[in-house]
């Protein structure tokens, strides 16, 4: 099948880069882009960090030189996309860097290519823009946002990008039009929903965007992409669009909801649309889909339009009849949804907000912020109403909240704040503007917070570092290590690939030994620890601070022992070396061995709560048996736990 020799061949390539650094015994250009190319890689590695427009410009240099070796290496690449090609661009990419220039500047009619540098993985990840024919820097452009859909063999090589007759329609309606690369088949979620957020940061420096106007829109999976980003950002966006999507992840994956492991049921509910439309209050959405759609039921589209007909919001469904999955292909379809956004802004200031999250890592909507959540894997609910001198806020699961007055409709006199029921706050309005209000949840030392609240998966969205142990049975070439560096590069490309000199096999901005690693790595970063605290000398100085324990054989989690040579466990927790920062301990057995399907093995971290312990056997869902799983509570103390013995749907 084409999808597995697409992934195959990314893999190959992914080994020969660790072994014998990027293509380095592969033939291909002749010998002057060749030298051209080692040219062009070391004065990328020499330049530094250049001033903001400079920055832009070296990361879009960086991004063709990888390119170019890649397609050395012999990846599936654009028919458009040659070695030598990729090499004058770098070099042209890397002029404007040198001369503080940003890229493309002036350049209208064409779609671009640009890049930005990762904070978390320090990869560097394409964007595409198109610039309509009449855009004038310094007057506010709309833009929409599209994202793209599933296809196994999306690569930087080999982006999914819409048909050029949309470029048309832009000049015509005067909208500058983004693709996201989305980090892959990532489903836009973590790294690649911290891609779509960054790619848009970035064209906000790069050109007049009227943020005001910034509309949201995306086919397949990249529907439900824009369902999950703009739900949990909905003051980011003046409208939504989402086509030939899944809206319920319970119906696409034939789940019945109610016997699904409670940890399970919530890792799902997080970045589950349904579950998420009530934050839509203030975001327009238009929903389109095919009725005769194979790949994704067109009854998707009617539980989206159920739910937001029930709350009351303002929505729109249309149908194509006959239409198939492919709508999108269409221009008509793209004429429906610039005719929905055009006009729409973004909504200021408005009198209600309701607002459901089950992360503080997705904590904000228009004035109110949510602070603090009682029961982790629960959701947290906010409903707040605002009229002058008063705010009334009803919330559920919420031991915190913030309300900026300064956003909210409330005049300029004194504010009365009742919520749920009892006045929080009353009088004149704090210095800060920002009433604070909190119950049963006082000052502690160690508390979730924004960035530092779980599930395993968030730790990866800030800067991190692999650190592998140097004891028994650990190395360099642990397969731990290995394994989850290949993981993470099929699953996102997220890897330094334009680094200096190897150390032990390893850019050295991705993994380094427990003996390298320095104080302003721990304070700075958050550290992947492989190994055992008797592997790893790292984990070893803050075992006895962790909640899970290693124990001859095995672990103990909440005061019970696991023992067994097939256990393998993650865990996530504050770094008791840094509190600001996180770990991620991985130990035992690999996870996710069983996603043999290239359609499942981009969800290999979807599943994973705070902690899990897991076995060599295999659940229906392709992940490895959990024996103990769960989050921790709002002080990083154990909850409910969730094990293999107890009853389907309990704790």
């Amino acid at each position: 099948m084409v999808a597995t020799s697409a992934r195959g061949v990314r893999a190959a390539v992914f080994a020969v880069a660790l072994l014998v650094g990027p293509a380095a015994a592969q033939p291909g250009p002749g010998a002057g882009v060749a030298e051209r190319l080692l040219a062009v890689k070391q004065a990328a590695l020499d330049a530094g960090a250049p001033a903001d427009a400079g920055r832009a410009a070296l990361a879009l240099a960086k991004l063709h030189v990888e390119r170019a070796e890649r397609a050395i290496g012999g990846e599936l690449l654009d028919w458009g996309l040659t070695v030598a090609g990729e090499v004058s661009a770098a070099e042209q990419a890397l002029s404007w860097s040198r001369d503080g220039k940003p890229p493309h500047d002036g350049v209208v009619g064409r779609n671009l290519t640009f890049a930005y540098e990762a904070a978390n993985d320090k990869s560097v990840q394409p964007y595409f823009l198109y610039v309509p024919n009449g855009y004038e820097p310094g007057v506010d452009t709309p833009l929409v946002v599209y994202l793209h859909g599933w296809i196994p063999e999306t690569s930087k090589l080999l982006p999914w990008l819409v048909q050029p007759s949309v470029d048309t329609l832009c000049d015509r309606y005067g909208f500058l039009f983004l693709q996201p690369h989305g980090r892959g088949n990532t489903d836009f979620q973590g790294p690649g929903e911290l891609d779509v957020l960054t790619a848009i940061d970035e064209v906000c420096a790069l050109y007049s965007v009227d943020r005001d106007r910034i509309y949201l829109a995306g086919n397949s999976m990249g529907g439900y992409g824009a369902y999950c980003i703009g739900l949990h950002h909905p003051d980011r966006f003046a409208a939504l669009s989402a086509a030939c999507a899944q809206s319920d992840y319970f119906v696409w994956y034939g789940l019945d909801r109610p016997t699904v492991p409670h940890f399970k049921r919530r890792m799902l509910e997080v970045s589950n649309p349904v579950d998420l439309m009530p934050n839509a209050r203030n975001l327009p959405i238009l929903i389109q889909h095919g009725s005769a759609d194979p790949l994704v039921p067109p009854a998707h589209a009617h539980i989206a339009d159920k739910k937001l007909t029930e709350l009351g919001y303002d929505h729109e469904l249309h149908i194509v009849q006959a239409g198939r999955h492919e709508i999108y292909f269409e221009d008509s379809f793209f004429t429906r949804l610039f005719d929905y956004v055009r006009g729409r802004t973004r909504a200021h200031a408005p009198p209600r907000v309701t607002y459901v999250t089950y992360s503080l890592d997705y904590a904000d909507a228009y004035w109110v912020t949510v602070v603090g959540i009682e029961r982790w894997g629960d959701p947290a609910r906010v409903d707040a109403q605002a009229e002058a001198g008063r705010i009334a806020v009803t919330t559920d699961n919420t031991t915190a909240i913030e309300l900026r007055l300064d956003q909210a409709p409330v005049g300029d006199g004194d504010v009365t704040v009742i919520w749920n029921g009892e006045t929080v706050s009353q009088g004149p309005r704090p210095e800060d503007g920002i009433v604070r209000a909190t119950r049963g949840e006082g000052p502690g030392p160690l508390r979730k917070r924004p960035g530092a609240c779980g599930p395993i998966r968030s730790v990866l969205d800030s800067p991190f570092l692999c650190v592998f142990g140097t004891g028994p049975g650990a190395g360099a070439r642990d397969p731990l290590l290995a394994a989850f560096s290949l993981d993470w590069w099929s699953f996102c490309e997220g890897m330094p690939w334009v680094h200096r000199e190897s150390v032990a096999g390893w850019a050295p901005e991705w993994a380094v030994s427990d003996q390298w690693v320095q104080d302003a790595d721990i304070a700075t970063r958050n550290l992947v620890l492989f190994g055992r605290p008797e592997q790893n000398q790292v984990l070893a100085r803050m075992a006895a601070d962790l909640p899970i324990k290693f124990v001859d054989g095995g672990y103990e989690i909440a005061g019970r022992p696991y023992v067994g040579d097939n256990l393998g466990l993650w865990f996530c927790y504050p770094n008791p070396l840094a509190p600001g920062r996180m770990v991620l301990s991985i130990s035992g057995r690999q996870w996710g061995d069983g996603f043999v399907l290239v359609s499942r093995a981009d969800h290999k971290y979807d599943l994973m709560p705070d902690f899990i312990l897991f076995d060599d056997q295999h659940d229906p869902d392709d992940t490895n048996r959990y024996l103990a799983a769960g989050f921790f509570d709002s002080t990083w103390r154990f909850g409910d736990v969730d094990t293999r013995d107890a009853p389907a749907g309990e704790r």
